[in-house]
C-alpha cells in the first residue's frame, strides 16, 4: 500500500503585487531555511526582510551609477510601516535628484 501524504497547511502570504499591510508586517513569519525572506512593498524599492531568527528589518534597494545598493532603514517594530515608507520616499527622491544632476553634468 502507498503511504498517505500528510496534509500540510499553507501559510497565508501577501498576494504578489500588493503593498504590505500593517497586519501582514506584524504577523509574518520566516518560511524556514537559511536565507532571509524578502517581501516587497512595491514602491520605492522598500522591502521587509524576515530573518530565520524571526527578526524583521526594513531594507531599501536603490540603483546608483549602475550599482545596486541595499540600505537598512531599521528594524520592526522600532520603525513602523508608515515611517519606513516615508524614509524610502525621501531616499528615492534624493536618488532621482542625484541621477538628474549626474545626467546634466554629462550632457554639458
Amino acid at each position: 500500500m502507498a503511504a498517505k501524504k500528510k496534509a500540510t497547511k499553507k501559510k497565508a502570504a501577501k498576494p504578489k503585487g500588493q503593498p504590505l499591510t500593517a497586519h501582514f508586517v506584524k504577523s509574518v513569519k520566516h518560511s524556514g531555511g537559511r536565507s532571509p525572506d524578502k517581501h516587497c512593498d512595491g514602491v520605492n524599492g522598500l522591502m521587509l526582510q524576515v530573518m530565520p531568527t524571526g527578526s524583521r528589518q526594513w531594507v531599501q534597494r536603490i540603483t546608483l551609477d549602475g550599482t545596486r545598493n541595499d540600505y537598512g532603514l531599521g528594524g520592526f517594530p522600532d520603525v513602523g510601516l508608515g515611517e519606513a515608507r516615508l524614509t524610502a520616499a525621501r531616499n528615492a527622491a534624493e536618488a532621482r535628484a542625484y541621477r538628474r544632476a549626474a545626467h546634466r553634468g554629462l550632457a554639458a
